[in-house]
C-alpha cells in the first residue's frame, strides 16, 4: 500500500540524526520489522560467556542482538546504573540500532513508587503548589538525556515515551490525569525538555495500552481523547500483552496505523508479548510468535509497523525464548528467520541515520 507522506520531526530543531532516524524508520514501512527488547543486555536468562562483556537472551537465541534496543530512566534517576546504561545505549546507536526510552517516574509529590496514587494531579500542572516538584523530577531525567552522546560528542536519538500507558485506570499516577489536564501535562514536558533544557534529539512517543475501552465504539475517538496535539508527538504507539488475534486488538493497531498515516506520524507496535506472566505460564502458547508475525503481516495496514517490541527476560519470567527446549522457541527462531523482521545483521543496510561511510554503523 502507500504510505502517507511523513512531515518531520515535532520539534522544529531537531538533529540531523534524530530527523534521519525518523526518516529511516518511515522508509523501511512494510519491507522490514525490526524486533526490540526491553532492556536487553541487562536482565537475561542465559549467563554471559567467558571473556563477553556483553550479552543478550536474544543472542544466545539467535546469534544477533536485537534490532531496536530499550531501557528504563529509572535506571539513572533511582538505581544509580546511568553510567552502565549509557554504554549500552552507545553500544545500540553504533550498531545503528534505535533506541527507545520509557520512564516509571516516581511520584513527584510523595517520593513513593509509579504505583503511589497519592497525588492531587492538579497541584503538579504549571500554576499548581506542587508543580516545582514536578520540574525537579523532569530537570533529573533532561540532566541525564544530556549525558547521551556518541563517541564525538554528538546527542544519540532517543524514541522517548515518558508517560506511557496514560489510559489505564491506576497503574501509575499519571493515569490519574483527566483528558484535559494530560494534555496540558504532556504539552509542558515536551516544552521542557524542547524550549527550555534545549534537548532537540527527542522522539515523542504517545503511547496508550490496549486493556480498556479502546477497542469499544468509536476507536479513533477513544485513542485521541488525550491526544495532546501534532506539534508534541511524532510516534503514535500502543501496549498490548496477550493472544495477538483477541478480538479488538487488530482493529486497534490498525486505527493507530491510518490515524499515523492521517497525521505524517509513525506509528509502532511498542510492547507486546505472550502474556503479562509471560512464557513461564503453563498456558503460554509456544506458537506465540508464529500467531504475532503471520497476522501482522496479513494486514496491510499493520504490515506496514516498523518495529515490535517484548519486554524484558528474567529467571522464571522471559518473554523472548532464549534457547531449545524451552517454550515458544521454535516458534520465534522462526519470527527471526523471517526476512520481514529485522535483527542486528539488517541494520548496515538500513542505515537507519543516514551515516556516511565508517561512521560507525558495523554489527559487533
Amino acid at each position: 500500500m502507500a504510505l502517507a507522506e511523513p512531515v518531520g520531526p515535532s520539534d522544529p530543531n531537531a538533529t540531523d540524526s534524530t530527523r534521519a532516524l525518523l526518516a529511516g524508520l518511515q522508509r523501511i514501512r512494510g519491507q522490514k520489522m525490526l524486533f526490540g527488547h526491553h532492556m536487553t543486555d541487562y536482565f537475561h536468562v542465559t549467563p554471559t560467556p567467558a571473556g563477553v562483556d556483553r550479552w543478550s537472551d536474544v543472542k544466545a537465541a539467535t546469534g544477533e542482538w536485537p534490532g531496536l534496543w530499550s531501557y528504563q530512566m529509572n535506571l539513572a534517576t533511582q538505581v544509580g546504573k546511568g553510567d552502565s546504561m549509557r554504554e549500552s545505549i552507545r553500544f545500540a546507536y553504533e550498531l545503528g540500532a534505535p533506541v527507545t526510552m520509557c520512564w516509571h517516574m516516581r511520584n513527584p509529590v510523595t517520593g513513593g513508587g509509579s504505583g503511589d496514587l497519592n497525588l492531587d494531579f492538579a497541584s503538579i500542572l504549571p500554576g499548581g503548589a506542587n508543580h516545582h516538584l514536578l520540574v525537579a523530577e523532569l530537570s533529573r531525567g533532561a540532566d541525564y538525556l544530556e549525558t547521551l552522546t556518541d563517541a564525538q560528542g554528538n546527542p544519540i536519538p532517543i524514541l522517548y515515551r515518558p508517560w506511557h500507558e496514560f489510559n489505564l485506570v491506576s497503574a501509575f499516577w499519571w493515569n490519574l490525569a483527566t483528558p484535559e489536564q494530560f494534555k496540558q501535562f504532556w504539552q509542558f514536558t515536551v516544552e521542557y525538555y524542547r524550549d527550555t533544557r534545549g534537548l532537540h534529539n527527542l522522539l515523542y512517543v504517545w503511547n496508550p495500552n490496549w486493556r480498556g475501552p479502546l477497542a469499544q465504539g468509536d476507536i479513533e475517538a477513544n485513542l485521541l481523547e488525550k491526544y495532546p496535539g501534532d506539534a508534541y508527538v511524532d510516534v503514535l504507539g500502543l501496549d498490548y500483552y496477550g493472544d495477538p488475534n483477541r478480538a479488538g486488538v487488530m482493529q486497534v493497531l490498525r486505527e493507530i496505523v491510518r490515524i499515523a498515516d492521517a497525521k505524517g506520524k509513525l506509528p509502532t507496535f511498542h510492547e507486546t508479548g505472550v502474556g503479562l506472566d509471560s512464557y513461564s505460564a503453563s498456558w503460554a502458547d509456544p506458537d506465540w510468535f508464529t500467531d504475532l508475525r503471520t497476522t501482522l503481516q496479513s494486514d496491510p495496514l499493520t504490515r506496514t509497523i516498523p518495529y515490535v517490541m517484548t519486554w524484558y527476560n528474567r529467571p522464571n519470567q522471559y518473554w523472548v525464548p532464549y534457547a531449545p527446549g524451552v517454550s515458544g522457541y521454535e516458534a520465534f527462531v522462526e519470527f527471526y528467520n523471517d526476512p520481514w523482521t529485522a535483527f542486528s545483521s539488517d541494520l548496515a543496510a538500513m542505515n537507519l541515520y543516514g551515516r556516511l561511510p565508517g561512521d560507525g554503523n558495523e554489527d559487533g
